[in-house]
């Protein structure tokens, strides 16, 4: 009996133990859940809380790019509203002729009789939102033609242009005689540029902008021409530049030595240079041009004993002429520019198609050199 109630107490008390380790280990199951459930709550509110910010973030940055692009557009539609609105607005440098002058689209010709003064006006815009200086000039062919302004014998004309506006002069040519000629009109931009570093002599070189007009007196035959400048070399690099100045004949494109920026030179003393020429246009074989110098904007000739102010060159495709030239400095103390600019085909017929005149740019092409600073003490 005492074994038996000994066996009976030690099942009950393993039951007890079974039970309450039952009881502990739902106990222990019920919190785990209850952690996992809480935890898994807290994610799911931090996820929520996550999304509705980056939503908040993102409509609040949708909006603000919609009102920084609805302020950008206001301001350029203020802009545009504040600019100067004038029928046939256009950009750069016009030139017209009067009704007699039985002018053509793009003024690319006009014809009149003999005897006769061309009679026009030139307008120049400026797109820019600082006042612009200028300085016109006609060639009438290849040579520097006086204009007759307000009744006075002009060779240059300075102009300043505000900004997004535009400025004209009116004029009139010396009488022309019977022929076919050529008309050019060169702007040259900015020039009182003082600045003598080479960036602002060369990578920023003042523009000219120009045009050229058939002018038709009478008669539509173009001259002979005398082709005195042939090519002395050949240029293996297609994008070689047009024209270029130096103090030495055999300057290279491709050499290191410092671009001739800037002359020294006693008063009266003379200047000795080269006009490096090249035909880097391969849309034809061979191409013309009229070289033609300047001296402060007003022409002289290559060579200082000569009384010609213009020679023309015929040039292969990759041909080169490396030109000799000079000019005596002037008597009068201070600073002078020294600048050539080339003229393709000169007495091309010029197209009246704009599109035509786009697509053969280059047989009508006006290129330029930088200016060199000629200081004269």
């Amino acid at each position: 009996m005492k074994i038996a109630g000994l066996k009976q107490t030690v099942l009950h008390t393993r039951l007890s133990i079974a039970h309450v380790y039952h009881k502990s280990a739902e106990t222990h199951f019920g919190r785990l859940m209850f952690y996992n459930i809480t935890m898994h709550l807290k994610h799911s509110i931090i996820l929520f809380l996550t999304i509705v910010l980056l939503a908040t973030l993102g409509c609040t940055t949708q909006k603000q790019e919609v009102n920084k692009e609805r302020g950008n557009k206001a301001s350029r539609q203020s802009e545009e509203t504040n600019r100067p609105k004038r029928e046939g607005q256009f950009v750069g440098v016009k030139l017209e002729g009067s009704k007699k002058m039985n002018g053509k689209k793009l003024a690319s010709s006009f014809s009149f009789p003999s005897m006769s003064r061309f009679e026009g006006k030139i307008t120049i815009a400026n797109q820019d939102q600082i006042l612009d200086h200028h300085l016109v000039t006609l060639l009438l062919d290849y040579k520097q033609s006086e204009m007759i302004i307000d009744g006075e014998s002009k060779l240059t004309s300075k102009l300043s242009v505000d900004s997004y506006s535009d400025n004209s002069i009116s004029f009139k040519t010396k009488t022309i005689s019977k022929g076919f000629h050529d008309l050019t009109l060169l702007d040259f931009v900015k020039p009182d540029n003082l600045k003598l570093n080479s960036e602002e002599r060369v990578v920023n070189n003042p523009i000219i902008k120009s045009i050229r007009s058939n002018l038709f007196v009478d008669s539509s035959t173009a001259p002979t021409l005398d082709y005195s400048i042939k090519a002395t070399g050949q240029i293996l690099k297609e994008k070689a530049p047009i024209i270029l100045l130096s103090k030495k004949i055999n300057y290279s494109i491709k050499s290191k030595e410092s671009l001739w920026i800037k002359e020294k030179i006693k008063r009266g003393g003379q200047v000795n240079y080269f006009i490096h020429l090249y035909n880097g246009f391969p849309s034809a074989n061979t191409k013309t041009f009229a070289v033609i110098p300047f001296l402060d904007f007003k022409q002289i000739p290559i060579y200082k004993d000569e009384t010609e102010p213009k020679k023309f060159a015929k040039l292969k495709y990759k041909d080169k002429a490396s030109i000799p030239a000079s000019f005596t400095a002037p008597q009068e103390e201070g600073l002078y520019d020294l600048q050539v600019v080339i003229i393709a085909n000169p007495y091309k017929k010029l197209s009246e198609d704009p599109e035509k005149r786009m697509a053969v740019e280059d047989d009508e092409k006006i290129e330029y050199s930088y200016r060199v600073r000629i200081v004269v003490e």
